[in-house]
């Protein structure tokens, strides 16, 4: 949300701060410094208690103050005339893509060497069994009611009659209640038997080539099953069953991993990662031990590292997940690592193409932080190609403003770049400058509600 800040917030506060002893407000008090340049608590407190909508909470404060950080340390760097696209910044920042780049073609190759699918499998693997190509039907039922259930069951039926009077399966589809399948035909790909609920595989894995099942019931609801003949479904049973036998190799490859690079996950892990998880730049720098595989430690900072890459959603998962949830997230970031490990000793490196692409991702990340904050003005304005510290603070501080609508809706620093620049400048944010601006801005909030507005222009 952009709306001027008109009100008499640093008054107001002022007026409450002057009704009692104790209340006396000391304008040097900082709440965050980032690379010379101060944020005072009462700037934020007063900026804080202007949004009428954001509630005055702790860790609303500390994201503020610490976004204040990031677009500090960025504008810095930016109107002092740098990029900040050096190869070592670029690979610290795009460190994810960069692993994965690597480790598919790591993937690939292995693929090519260990899994020896030939198009001569097809007719035996058909003929066999083992591997089915399946198409269904669903008609949705969840739940206990049994007025629903008879009526999908009634509705399945209807539909099986239809399929045996001769009416084309793509009619039959356009009924089913599985979204992802119908836009596939119906298909559930190629599968075993232990891929499917077991309802479906008694039926599945009995039906000759053409056939089509009974109606079957499961907990999902109501299901009409088919199996095409090989002649129908050749190029597709191919595709699958290539998938298939590369996904089985894939599996077995990864779980080999944790074995052989003896992979071990600390008791206490699971409480260490919901505490980071809750204050992730606190623990930025944690030593303090996850898991262990061979000769090598995974640490509270290398879990933070690999919690960033997840979405958001995921991110916020982790404070209530269960032990067995989080020891098992832990054994996979362990097994990410122990892969760029393999990828590097089989001398697998970076393609020139793919290199091209991050650096361009990331210029395009960096330009929408650069314009968010309004820094080519700034450096314009400052008749040259860098400008005083100063003038990106203004810059900076009036971004902050803006953004209290919505902290989630916001152009950010990314945050391995974010990560990156903290690692090169001096910053902290105070545990007390926190406090005392919650504080502060809930006196100025109070005092809004009694007093008058009039207009007023914040100081810089």
């Amino acid at each position: 949300m952009n709306r001027p800040t008109t009100i008499t917030t640093l008054c107001a506060v002022a007026l409450v701060c002057a009704c009692g002893p104790g209340d006396v407000f000391d304008r040097g008090e900082i709440v965050a410094e980032a690379d010379g340049s101060r944020l005072s608590v009462q700037a934020l407190a007063s900026i804080v208690a202007d949004a009428e909508g954001l509630p005055i909470a702790r860790d609303i404060v500390e994201r503020l103050a610490h976004r204040w950080v990031e677009y500090t340390l960025f504008a810095h760097r930016v109107v002092a005339g740098d990029s900040l696209m050096d190869t070592a910044l670029v690979e610290q920042t795009m460190w994810p893509e960069i692993e994965q780049a690597l480790v598919e073609v790591y993937h690939r190759r292995l693929l090519d060497e260990r899994v020896h699918f030939q198009p001569s499998m097809v007719d035996s693997a058909f003929a066999a069994g083992e591997y089915r190509l399946i198409d269904h039907v669903l008609i949705a039922a969840g739940g206990d009611v049994a007025a629903e259930r008879e009526w999908a069951r009634a509705e399945a039926e209807r539909l099986r009659a239809r399929a045996a009077s001769g009416v084309a399966w793509a009619v039959l589809n356009e009924r089913s209640d599985d979204p992802g399948a119908r836009r596939d035909g119906g298909s559930l790909g190629v599968i075993r038997r232990e891929q499917v609920a077991p309802e479906l595989a008694e039926v599945a894995f009995t039906l000759g080539p053409g056939e089509i099942s009974p109606v079957v019931e499961s907990e999902a609801g109501f299901h009409i099953v088919r199996r095409r003949t090989l002649r129908q479904a050749r190029e597709e049973f191919t595709e699958g069953l290539r998938e298939a036998l590369e996904q089985e190799f894939t599996t077995r490859f990864l779980d080999q991993l944790l074995d052989e690079w003896q992979v071990t996950i600390e008791d206490d892990a699971p409480v260490a990662m919901r505490e980071a998880a809750g204050a992730p730049l606190r623990a930025l720098d944690s030593r303090r031990l996850i898991g262990r595989y061979r000769n090598r430690r995974f640490l509270v900072s290398d879990f933070v590292q690999w919690l960033q890459v997840l979405p958001l959603q995921q991110q916020a998962l982790v404070g209530s997940a269960g032990d067995e949830s989080l020891r098992t997230m832990a054994r996979s970031m362990i097994r990410n690592e122990i892969l760029l490990l393999e990828a590097q000793r089989a001398g697998i490196q970076m393609e020139d193409d793919a290199m091209v692409n991050v650096r361009r991702f990331y210029a395009a990340d960096v330009a929408r932080v650069r314009s968010a904050l309004g820094l080519s003005a700034v450096i314009d304005s400052s008749g040259g190609i860098s400008a005083p510290p100063r003038a990106a603070d203004h810059a900076v501080l009036a971004y902050v403003r803006t953004i209290l609508g919505s902290l989630d809706d916001v152009v950010v620093v990314p945050a391995f770049l974010a990560t990156a620049l903290r690692r090169r400048s001096g910053w902290v944010v105070s545990e007390r400058g926190l406090d005392r601006t919650v504080a502060l801005a809930r006196d100025g909030r109070m005092a809004m509600t009694l007093e008058p507005r009039t207009p007023n222009r914040l100081p810089k």
